[in-house]
């Protein structure tokens, strides 16, 4: 299991403090998605969604845009349903 640093995929509130990124599109496109989806997620897709978090701004905007393949093949369904 992938947590963010001190973070369980269960501690709501912390997760939805990481959702908030550095990008404007970004803040949008995973707030929108983790308070529509998040707990409706399967615990491994809720893991994916975490390690997701911990990747940079700027590969996370790439990946959600289409403008770079996913290299972490794992998160290709999340990246996938947040599309």
């Amino acid at each position: 299991m992938i947590d963010l640093p001190g973070t369980p995929i269960d501690d709501l509130p912390r997760i939805r403090w990481r959702c908030r990124r550095g990008m404007l599109e970004l803040d949008v496109m995973i707030m929108e998605f983790f308070d529509a989806n998040y707990t409706a997620l399967t615990r491994s897709q809720q893991e994916d969604f975490v390690e997701l978090l911990t990747q940079p701004d700027p590969v996370i905007f790439a990946w959600l845009m289409g403008h770079e393949a996913i290299t972490e093949t794992r998160l290709i369904p999340i990246v996938q349903s947040i599309r």
